[in-house]
Protein backbone atom coordinates (compact mmCIF):
# COMPACT_ATOMS: atom_id res chain seq x y z
CA UNK A 1 0.00 0.00 0.00
CA UNK A 2 1.36 3.29 -1.13
CA UNK A 3 0.14 6.87 -0.42
CA UNK A 4 1.03 10.22 -1.60
CA UNK A 5 1.31 13.43 -0.69
CA UNK A 6 1.65 16.59 -2.72
CA UNK A 7 2.29 20.17 -1.82
CA UNK A 8 4.46 23.10 -2.25
CA UNK A 9 7.52 23.79 -0.48
CA UNK A 10 6.75 26.30 1.91
CA UNK A 11 9.52 25.74 4.30
CA UNK A 12 12.55 24.08 4.43
CA UNK A 13 15.00 23.65 7.43
CA UNK A 14 18.29 22.12 5.76
CA UNK A 15 21.13 21.41 8.20
CA UNK A 16 23.04 24.47 9.36
CA UNK A 17 25.28 25.17 7.20
CA UNK A 18 24.53 23.10 4.32
CA UNK A 19 25.43 25.42 1.55
CA UNK A 20 22.23 26.50 -0.84
CA UNK A 21 22.21 25.34 -4.56
CA UNK A 22 23.62 28.10 -6.79
CA UNK A 23 21.27 29.54 -9.86
CA UNK A 24 22.59 28.62 -13.30
CA UNK A 25 25.88 31.00 -14.40
CA UNK A 26 25.79 33.27 -17.13
CA UNK A 27 28.18 32.28 -19.54
CA UNK A 28 29.86 35.33 -21.90
CA UNK A 29 32.24 35.11 -24.66
CA UNK A 30 35.00 37.41 -24.85
CA UNK A 31 37.47 37.95 -28.22
CA UNK A 32 36.67 35.94 -31.25
CA UNK A 33 33.73 33.47 -31.14
CA UNK A 34 33.93 29.59 -31.58
CA UNK A 35 32.55 26.55 -32.28
CA UNK A 36 33.09 24.58 -28.88
CA UNK A 37 30.61 24.26 -26.74
CA UNK A 38 31.44 24.88 -22.79
CA UNK A 39 29.63 24.40 -19.77
CA UNK A 40 29.96 25.41 -16.32
CA UNK A 41 28.48 24.99 -12.68
CA UNK A 42 29.30 26.54 -9.56
CA UNK A 43 28.73 24.72 -6.56
CA UNK A 44 28.14 26.72 -3.18
CA UNK A 45 30.54 26.03 0.01
CA UNK A 46 29.23 26.69 3.77
CA UNK A 47 30.50 25.89 7.19
CA UNK A 48 29.70 22.10 7.38
CA UNK A 49 29.56 21.12 3.71
CA UNK A 50 28.73 21.60 -0.29
CA UNK A 51 26.03 22.23 -2.27
CA UNK A 52 24.54 20.80 -4.65
CA UNK A 53 26.07 21.59 -8.42
CA UNK A 54 24.33 24.41 -9.99
CA UNK A 55 22.09 24.07 -12.96
CA UNK A 56 24.46 24.59 -16.20
CA UNK A 57 25.01 27.72 -17.58
CA UNK A 58 26.66 27.02 -21.00
CA UNK A 59 27.61 28.78 -25.00
CA UNK A 60 28.01 26.67 -27.87
CA UNK A 61 30.19 29.54 -29.38
CA UNK A 62 32.88 29.41 -27.35
CA UNK A 63 37.06 29.65 -28.70
CA UNK A 64 38.77 26.23 -29.01
CA UNK A 65 41.83 27.49 -27.35
CA UNK A 66 41.16 29.52 -24.41
CA UNK A 67 43.91 32.54 -24.16
CA UNK A 68 43.89 35.82 -22.44
CA UNK A 69 41.77 37.95 -25.40
CA UNK A 70 40.04 34.87 -26.14
CA UNK A 71 38.17 33.57 -22.76
CA UNK A 72 34.95 32.77 -21.39
CA UNK A 73 33.70 34.96 -18.24
CA UNK A 74 31.38 33.02 -15.43
CA UNK A 75 29.37 34.83 -13.49
CA UNK A 76 26.75 33.55 -10.62
CA UNK A 77 24.70 35.56 -7.74
CA UNK A 78 26.09 35.20 -4.41
CA UNK A 79 24.59 32.36 -2.12
CA UNK A 80 23.70 33.43 2.06
CA UNK A 81 25.91 31.74 3.95
CA UNK A 82 28.60 30.46 0.96
CA UNK A 83 32.26 31.09 2.16
CA UNK A 84 33.92 30.11 -1.33
CA UNK A 85 32.52 28.37 -4.66
CA UNK A 86 33.80 25.63 -6.68
CA UNK A 87 33.51 26.58 -10.51
CA UNK A 88 32.90 23.42 -12.34
CA UNK A 89 33.90 22.40 -16.66
CA UNK A 90 32.60 20.49 -18.94
CA UNK A 91 33.61 20.74 -22.75
CA UNK A 92 31.94 19.51 -25.70
CA UNK A 93 29.10 18.36 -24.02
CA UNK A 94 29.97 15.12 -23.09
CA UNK A 95 31.99 13.35 -20.17
CA UNK A 96 31.88 14.73 -16.61
CA UNK A 97 32.92 17.87 -14.87
CA UNK A 98 35.79 19.00 -13.97
CA UNK A 99 36.81 21.62 -11.41
CA UNK A 100 38.71 24.21 -12.05
CA UNK A 101 38.92 26.89 -9.33
CA UNK A 102 37.46 27.37 -5.96
CA UNK A 103 37.02 31.43 -5.36
CA UNK A 104 35.11 33.48 -2.72
CA UNK A 105 34.57 35.84 -6.43
CA UNK A 106 31.19 34.94 -8.16
CA UNK A 107 32.91 36.06 -11.57
CA UNK A 108 36.02 33.93 -13.33
CA UNK A 109 37.71 34.72 -16.71
CA UNK A 110 38.29 31.42 -18.05
CA UNK A 111 41.23 31.86 -19.83
CA UNK A 112 42.85 28.23 -19.89
CA UNK A 113 45.12 28.89 -17.18
CA UNK A 114 43.26 26.61 -14.90
CA UNK A 115 44.76 23.12 -14.33
CA UNK A 116 41.39 20.96 -14.39
CA UNK A 117 41.03 17.93 -12.36
CA UNK A 118 38.34 15.29 -12.22
CA UNK A 119 35.36 16.28 -9.70
CA UNK A 120 33.14 14.22 -8.13
CA UNK A 121 30.16 15.26 -5.42
CA UNK A 122 31.25 16.33 -2.01
CA UNK A 123 30.68 13.09 0.20
CA UNK A 124 28.52 15.15 2.43
CA UNK A 125 25.88 15.67 -0.53
CA UNK A 126 26.31 11.88 -1.40
CA UNK A 127 26.01 10.56 1.99
CA UNK A 128 22.85 10.68 3.88
CA UNK A 129 23.81 14.67 5.48
CA UNK A 130 20.73 14.16 8.27
CA UNK A 131 17.32 15.25 7.96
CA UNK A 132 15.22 17.94 5.98
CA UNK A 133 12.18 19.51 8.05
CA UNK A 134 9.48 20.56 4.98
CA UNK A 135 6.40 22.16 5.50
CA UNK A 136 3.22 21.33 3.42
CA UNK A 137 0.81 23.74 2.93
CA UNK A 138 -2.67 22.47 3.21
CA UNK A 139 -4.93 21.58 0.13
CA UNK A 140 -6.51 18.59 -1.85
CA UNK A 141 -4.76 15.06 -1.65
CA UNK A 142 -4.20 13.23 -4.64
CA UNK A 143 -7.30 11.21 -4.14
CA UNK A 144 -9.31 14.62 -3.76
CA UNK A 145 -9.52 14.65 0.47
CA UNK A 146 -8.30 17.76 1.76
CA UNK A 147 -4.83 17.40 3.25
CA UNK A 148 -3.58 19.06 6.63
CA UNK A 149 -1.02 21.93 7.00
CA UNK A 150 2.01 20.54 9.08
CA UNK A 151 5.62 19.04 8.85
CA UNK A 152 7.38 16.28 7.46
CA UNK A 153 10.87 15.09 7.46
CA UNK A 154 12.61 13.18 4.80
CA UNK A 155 16.23 11.31 4.76
CA UNK A 156 18.39 14.22 3.32
CA UNK A 157 20.58 12.43 0.19
CA UNK A 158 21.49 13.94 -2.87
CA UNK A 159 18.70 11.82 -4.50
CA UNK A 160 16.34 13.79 -2.87
CA UNK A 161 17.20 16.72 -1.78
CA UNK A 162 17.25 18.23 -5.05
CA UNK A 163 13.73 17.39 -5.57
CA UNK A 164 12.73 18.78 -2.28
CA UNK A 165 14.44 21.97 -3.27
CA UNK A 166 13.12 22.75 -6.25
CA UNK A 167 9.68 24.29 -5.20
CA UNK A 168 7.24 21.53 -4.88
CA UNK A 169 7.50 17.47 -4.25
CA UNK A 170 5.04 14.65 -4.34
CA UNK A 171 6.44 12.15 -1.40
CA UNK A 172 5.42 8.55 -1.68
CA UNK A 173 4.75 6.60 1.47
CA UNK A 174 4.65 2.79 1.42
CA UNK A 175 3.95 0.47 3.88
CA UNK A 176 6.45 -2.24 4.37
Amino acid sequence: MAFQIKGDVVGLDIPKGFASVPAAPAVAVVGTAGTTEYQYQVVAVGPNGDSLPSAAGQTTTGNATLSGTNYNTVTWTAVPGAQSYRVLRQIGGTGGYELLVTTSAVTINDEGQYTAVAYTAASAVEANIGTVNIQITPGAGVDGSSQQAGFITVEASAANLAAITSGSCTLTLSQP
